[in-house]
């Protein structure tokens, strides 16, 4: 998982616009997120200590980093080209920042073209936003706060016929604190349209148990954090009608795995106010391919085999 943050820089991130391109790529239809709305301020919990920090959602191991990948010489826009093997700062002015780490996949051409279409839009528009923001306050609305924004781009799995990655975006856009954002994307190999995750099952229908197996990781999660497993103050029972809709506030992606060119899973990325208040920060539930390997179309089923790489809630 990648730094809510850059290298010397200690500001929060707040998200505005984190998915916008997610959205698009899948219509509206991923997340809940991608739904116009207004999400409730929750206060940071009371401790012994005062107010508690948020907990840091699961790290997922096998996931490559993007620095280490990252292309020498990608066009972002007009004035920038990244050189060197480094978080590339694409806008530094008054209003705000945006900082970008890409992944290039080797051969899939029309992927890494559509990861710099994201890097460039994205960063374009909330620096629009930033600006707008910064002219509002200097003409007297509220106090100037400049924004920062950081996204990565990083492989999370590969096959001979998949690659998975995943999109984090964390950014600060004024207020009392930032957010961060990720999605998991599919893909077929020399492909730049994501497939849901549906599509790799018969019937083009996500297994309940997968649902279930991803309801029931929440639940446990919750527990380690919070000490209890509830949604907005309602019991987690996962009943098949409550799995259900849990989902439909998922993006799923690809897990690695133990074994060489293989998926060992997927993940189920829930962002902040999604499953609960801020405070309990984001979640990633993985999925062993084992669980759903029998409902796998058969285009797909050789694709997954393994055990998933998953590191341990720390």
């Amino acid at each position: 998982m990648t730094s809510a943050t850059h290298s010397g820089s200690s500001r929060p991130h707040n998200s505005r616009t984190a998915l916008a391109f997610i959205c698009a790529l899948s219509g509206g239809s991923m997340l809940l997120a991608c739904q116009p709305r207004t999400p409730p301020a929750v206060p940071a919990p009371e401790g012994p200590g005062g107010p508690q920090t948020p907990a840091e959602a699961p790290k997922v191991e096998g996931v490559i980093d993007p620095l280490s990948l990252i292309s020498r010489e990608v066009l972002l826009n007009p004035k920038m080209v990244i050189t060197s093997a480094e978080q590339v700062q694409t806008y530094n002015e008054d209003a705000g920042e945006v900082w970008v780490a890409l992944v290039e996949v080797p051969k899939e051409e029309k992927l890494n073209a559509l990861i710099r279409q994201d890097a460039r839009q994205t960063g374009d528009s909330f620096m629009v936003e930033a600006r707008s923001a910064m002219k509002e306050a200097a003409e007297g609305a509220f106090p100037a706060q400049p924004w920062s924004m950081q996204i990565d781009w990083s492989v999370a799995a590969q096959s001979e016929q998949l690659v998975g990655v995943m999109r984090s975006v964390a950014n600060y856009s004024g207020g009392a604190h930032g957010s961060y954002a990720e999605a998991g994307l599919i893909f077929p190999r020399g492909s730049d349209v994501a497939l849901q995750a549906p599509e790799l099952f018969v019937d083009e229908v996500l297994p309940s148990i997968v649902a279930m197996a991803v309801c029931r990781g929440l639940a446990e999660q919750k527990i380690d954090r919070t000490g209890e497993s509830l949604m907005y103050d309602e019991p987690m029972t996962c009943t098949s009608e409550q799995a259900a809709e849990i989902m439909k506030s998922a993006t799923i992606g690809l897990l690695s795995s133990d074994q060489p060119d293989r998926v060992g899973g997927l993940v189920a990325f829930f962002d902040q106010y999604t499953v609960g208040p801020y405070a309990e920060g984001n979640y990633a539930i993985p999925v062993a391919q084992e669980a759903f390997a029998a409902n796998l179309k058969l285009e797909w089923a050789e694709s997954f085999a393994g055990k998933p790489v998953v590191n341990p809630v720390e």
